[in-house]
């Protein structure tokens, strides 16, 4: 029942507004960590920037010593980010950050791949909610979540449609109806 409710063709146009918003909040984020002149996210200085919020969200210095209380507040979190402070992961990782911000943006934008765009922005946030940051979090979360129920609903009235087509038209299927009415 919830399914269908999420997957009415009458909520097209409402995943549309949804799906827009939330593409352009991610794009901002990435764009802005881009074009950020201090090189802190992508450029000379690329891992700066995460290093530092990963050493907040762990309550830990350079040595590695509790200076602070977490901003976590779940222990494996926490062992997971010193990990990767460990193992000196902050470049990588602050490149997949600004791109794949940019990523979901384009993708949630142009309703291209929108289910998985979704998909991409909603675990950022979850890991952005998981070292204790709030701010829009919660909210862009849950629209992520709203868009993966709608489905390919939430991906119609854009390049999806096209995909959806091309994929009808050379595997003779049709998603939409997944399997309920098949042609004889």
């Amino acid at each position: 029942m919830i399914a269908r409710f999420f997957q009415n063709p009458i909520l097209r146009p409402v995943w549309l507004v949804l799906r827009v918003w939330l593409g352009i909040q991610w794009f901002n984020a990435g764009y802005h960590k881009l074009i950020d002149p201090s090189g802190v996210w992508v450029g000379p200085k690329a891992g700066v920037a995460i290093k530092g919020f990963w050493m907040k969200v762990a309550g830990v210095n350079e040595s590695f010593q509790t200076v602070a209380p977490p901003l976590t507040k779940y222990e494996w979190y926490k062992d997971f980010i010193i990990a990767l402070l460990k193992g000196h992961q902050e470049k990588f990782f602050s490149y997949l950050i600004v791109y794949g911000e940019i990523l979901a943006g384009v993708g949630l934008i142009l309703g291209a791949l929108t289910v998985f765009a979704a998909l991409g922005g909603a675990f950022m946030n979850l890991n952005y909610l998981l070292a204790g940051t709030a701010s829009t979090n919660g909210l862009m979360y849950t629209a992520a979540i709203i868009l993966i129920l709608a489905g390919m609903n939430a991906g119609f009235y854009g390049l999806d449609y096209f995909l959806l087509w091309l994929y009808r038209k050379y595997l003779n299927s049709d998603p939409f109806t997944r399997g309920r009415y098949k042609k004889p």
